[in-house]
């Protein structure tokens, strides 16, 4: 059947027109056959009567299907053929017939119906109602189909061909394009989606990463939004890859989820610090943090932000800014949809009189106009536009409305106006004859409203095509809480399809449940309020399937019909029979003793071969300077502060690991030391015969061989003997330490010495910045230490005549992203730091985490740039204001004074009494004196040549740069 176009009537009538040839036609000369074809019709026509019998009549539509849209009219071309005179126009007879009303009346040529004179009032009722057409006894039909639309229907298989031809040649396409292709069921990472193998995602990925490694992420994220926009695509992929989850903590080097968690602020408002007032930030990162499955913090006043900024016609504008110059915070339909879905997504379902969700869609009907379109603020102009339609078309759906339902449908409705839109190449205008100035987003829009879909799209526990057997099980599920508490007696529940799962089964009993912000569904935090970690460190949750814990995550573990299912929580692991994180051997036990070893970084050891593209149970991959990335992040609930940095490298710095420990042949064995620094764990079967083993450091301070340029050395080494030993199965090798807050993690190596080539060899691993661990397969012994890869930048103020004391030093923490130049090119090294910079400077220096409330300081405003950084730094005890309440942001800061925030930071030990052996050591303020102690003897500060120290100074960024670098390597 040839394809004919089809449109919607505004009339409701239906249109016949001539489609195709004969086939004994289409192999003519064109020009012959024009001529040919003309010559036989008009003979045909005048001189003789239709003869033969009718052999079928044909409805002709691109697709399957006839889409109506629900203002009662459909265009289609009917071709009756016979024998041997092809399809000519006839009169026919069309009628409907609906699965749930029986046969209908059939009607006459080019007869008017519409939905109220057939089917009842409002939109056709039944997917399966039938179109048929009959001529001479002989019938054609095709089914009806209703909105919502398959991706399969015509004009959603245009815009995924639009979106398809759209796609550049390196793979590049549109962030919200990924989010609706997910909701047309197309995978936005799948084969259909690449261009040489390389998907939209994964360009942008890798785009990512080369700009966090050129320090220019500030010319991508420049706005909350931009991180929101960005998980909500990662998550499309998630939708049938759950290993795209980890992306959500490590996007290219960039943590979606983190960035978008720590700029909520008090009030429950998710926006950096000049978005305060945005109310786009804030529902943006709601659905984003929704669709990647992560919990919100306080959702009770994210809810309640927004709540309390409705504006009196139960709309919302982009900005509360009363100032606004483009009066933002004025109603508009596009920001009101958003909230809608925000509203949801947090829970609130409330439509009752005088509830937000209620006055929000009081407000979308009044802008919906008579040919049912919805305009975007009538202030702006009174016509409808495409965006608009699209956006409340989802907000209705995620509020439980019918968007072609009475209650939104007039004599059109806001499906039908935003087909009406629709270009013949799949895209849409933003107004009748106006492009839309992102022609890419607004057909991604569209296609997520044309499917009745809306956003968040929520992962699924397991990706479409998951699961097995038969089509419904029925399990029985319990839950106990703390020593044993009933939280929920065995209940029986059924599962289906994707829900086949042990995590589910939880879900189904209607169990408030929360998940890791680091690992989502993979792993379970708390049921009904009860969290880990509650009752102890390593106290939590467990799973049981018929009387067996189960081994892997709850979400992975699939059921089966009958199985019984008991979550209980343990104060401590041996309660559990094993571990919560997944049972352990009686070596991972035995490391566990010295060294806390998570699950998550045993699991992503199993898998690193396959994370880092290597050949399946590779145990090394060339010399370190080769090696473009030879280590994963994995990162807990609770990554390390500056403190516990600080308090680990001290506890590694005592002692050195000596270790000889025989291992016999066939038993294998653990061998670690009691301080935790490192654990060989050698398996049953990598020794063929009886070895003695030893194992000893050489401190990081001495020198070691070889080190690369460009790397620099950031553990002890470790000295494995007897050399030459090659294991038959390999051995974990586990090593702890403080990684510098200088280091940038995802550029550290794990390296052993190849003496007989001098260099060293990069091993790939695991980093568990938790724990401060790194571990690997090794499948020899040798020397082994853990290298990092320096970044640098430099600035053309900043050379080896103008400034060599600091260069190195400044050019190091710039590449680390701590200090940053006044622009592009310039650091200014001479100019005066000032307390805001310095404040600013060090939570980034030190990762501090953003405060919960505000240091309410009287000259600290919030919409200022460093206000979060001083809020933070205050309430990290870090800095102090002045005893007026003021912090003076503005005022340039005095070595004595920048010596105590540094001691203060180190918390190093202050005694009275000391002496400083400097001239001008009496003007050193009194409050001042243990703290400059402190720092000389820590070495943080030090005198000038002519033997003064010069407390009074004004410190400059030279001198700043280098004290802080001194700290940090401290």
């Amino acid at each position: 059947m040839e394809p004919s176009p089809w449109r919607i009537v505004p009339n409701g009538v239906f249109s016949f027109k001539k489609v195709g040839r004969s086939a004994r036609l289409r192999y003519i000369n064109k020009g012959i056959a024009l001529w040919l074809v003309f010559l036989f019709l008009i003979t045909f026509v005048f001189a003789f009567p239709a003869q033969g019998a009718v052999t079928s009549v044909r409805l002709n539509i691109e697709g399957d299907s006839v889409l109506y849209s629900g203002d009662g009219s459909v265009s289609i071309t009917a071709s009756v053929y016979d024998d041997g005179l092809g399809d000519l126009q006839r009169e026919v007879s069309w009628g409907i017939t609906d699965p749930a009303a029986g046969a209908l009346e059939p009607g006459v040529t080019q007869a008017m119906f519409t939905p109220a004179g057939i089917l009842g009032p409002g939109r056709w009722d039944a997917v399966g109602t039938t179109v048929y057409a009959v001529y001479e006894g002989v019938r054609g039909e095709l089914p009806l189909m209703v909105y919502p639309w398959e991706a399969k229907s015509n004009p959603l298989k245009k815009i995924l061909v639009y979106l398809r031809n759209h796609q550049r040649p390196d793979g590049f396409l549109n962030d919200w394009a990924m989010v609706a292709l997910a909701t047309a069921g197309e995978n936005p990472n799948g084969a259909d989606w690449q261009k040489e193998s390389v998907s939209h995602l994964v360009y942008q990925e890798n785009y990512i990463r080369e700009l966090k490694e050129t320090n220019n992420l500030n010319t991508y994220f420049g706005q909350l939004t931009d991180y929101a926009r960005l998980l909500l695509s990662v998550s499309a992929a998630a939708y049938f890859d759950n290993a795209w989850e980890a992306r959500f903590l490590n996007f290219g080097g960039v943590n979606l989820v983190g960035e978008i968690k720590v700029a909520q602020d008090g009030n429950g408002h998710y926006g950096k610090d000049w978005e305060a007032k945005l109310v786009n930030s804030h529902v943006w990162s709601i659905l984003a943090l929704k669709a990647a499955g992560q919990s919100i913090h306080d959702i009770e006043s994210a809810r309640q932000w927004l709540v309390d900024c409705q504006n009196i016609d139960g709309g919302w504008g982009y900005t509360t800014d009363q100032n606004d110059p483009w009066g933002g915070y004025l109603s508009d339909s596009n920001t009101t949809a958003d909230v809608v879905r925000a509203l949801v997504a947090l829970g609130d379902n409330d439509k009752s009189e005088g509830s937000a969700l209620k006055k929000a869609l009081v407000y979308l009907k009044n802008n919906q106009s008579a040919d049912g379109g919805f305009i975007c603020n009538p202030l702006w102009g009174n016509e409808p536009d495409g965006w608009s339609d699209a956006r409340v078309i989802m907000a209705l759906v995620a509020a439980g409305e019918d968007p072609q339902g009475s209650g939104w449908t007039q004599d059109k409705n806001a499906v039908t106006h935003l087909l009406s839109l629709q270009k013949p190449d799949g895209s849409f205008w933003y107004m009748p004859g106006f492009p839309a100035f992102d022609p890419l987003a607004l057909a991604a829009d569209s296609l997520c409203a044309l499917t009745g879909k809306t956003l968040p799209v929520v992962i699924p526990s397991n990706p479409p095509g998951g699961g097995g057997g038969q089509d419904v099980i029925s399990v029985t599920v319990a839950v106990s809480g703390l020593d044993g508490a009933v939280i929920y007696p065995g209940q029986t529940v059924s599962l289906a399809g994707q829900e086949k799962n042990a995590l589910d089964a939880l879900l189904k009993l209607g169990a408030d449940v929360t998940f890791s912000e680091t690992y989502g569904r993979s792993y379970v935090t708390g049921i009904n309020g009860l969290k880990e970690k509650q009752y102890g460190a390593t106290s939590g949750w467990c799973c049981k399937v018929n009387e067996s814990e189960i081994q892997v995550a709850a979400k992975d573990y699939l059921l089966n019909d009958g199985d019984k299912i008991v979550w209980f929580y343990v104060r401590s692991v041996p309660e559990a029979g094993g571990s919560r994180d997944v049972a352990k051997t009686d070596e991972e036990k035995k490391i566990s003793g010295s060294i806390n070893l998570s699950w998550q970084a045993k699991e992503t050891l199993d898998k690193l071969s396959e994370l880092l593209g290597l050949k399946q149970g590779a145990t090394e991959m060339g010399p370190v300077g080769e090696t473009a990335k030879a280590v994963v992040i994995v990162e807990g609930e609770k990554p390390l502060t500056w403190l516990d940095r600080l308090n680990l490298k001290k506890e590694l710095d005592t002692g050195t690991v000596d270790i000889v420990q025989k291992v016999t042949a066939g038993k294998g064995a653990v061998l670690t030391e009691g301080k935790g620094k490192l654990a060989l764990e050698v398996p049953a079967k990598a020794l063929s015969q009886d070895v003695e083993i030893s194992i000893k450091e050489t401190r990081q301070t001495e020198s070691i061989p070889g080190v690369p340029a460009g790397f620099r050395q950031v553990s002890s080494l470790y000295e494995f003997k007897p050399e030459g030993i090659t294991f038959v199965e390999p051995a974990t090798l586990t090593l702890r330490l403080a990684v510098p807050p200088i280091v940038n993690p995802e550029k550290l190596v794990l390296a052993w010495y190849d003496k007989a080539n001098q260099r060293w060899v990069a091993i790939p691993a695991v980093a568990d910045l938790t724990g401060g661990l790194v571990l690997a397969k090794i499948k020899h012994f040798s020397s082994f230490t853990v290298l990092a890869r320096e970044e640098r930048k430099s600035f053309e103020d900043v050379t080896g005549t103008s400034c060599k004391w600091a260069k190195n030093t400044i050019e190091v923490l710039a590449g680390a992203g701590i200090v940053g130049g006044i622009d592009q090119k310039r650091f200014a090294p001479e100019r005066a730091i000032t307390r805001a910079e310095l404040t600013s400077l060090l939570v980034r220096a030190l990762d501090v985490p953003a405060a919960t409330g505000s240091a309410e300081f009287k000259d600290v405003r919030e919409n200022e740039w460093y206000a979060g950084s001083v809020s933070a730094a205050f309430a990290a005890g870090l800095v102090k204001g002045y005893e007026d309440g003021i912090f003076r942001p503005d005022q340039g800061i005095t070595r004595e004074e920048l010596t105590t925030v540094l001691v203060r930071a180190l918390d190093l030990p202050t005694s009275t009494g000391e002496i400083l052996p400097f001239t001008d050591a009496a003007k050193i303020s009194s409050w001042a004196k243990n703290s400059v102690a402190a720092g000389v003897v820590g070495q943080l500060v030090k005198g000038y040549p002519d033997g003064t120290i010069r407390p009074q100074d004004a410190v400059t960024r030279a001198e700043c740069a280098v004290m802080v670098y001194r700290m940090l390597e401290s």
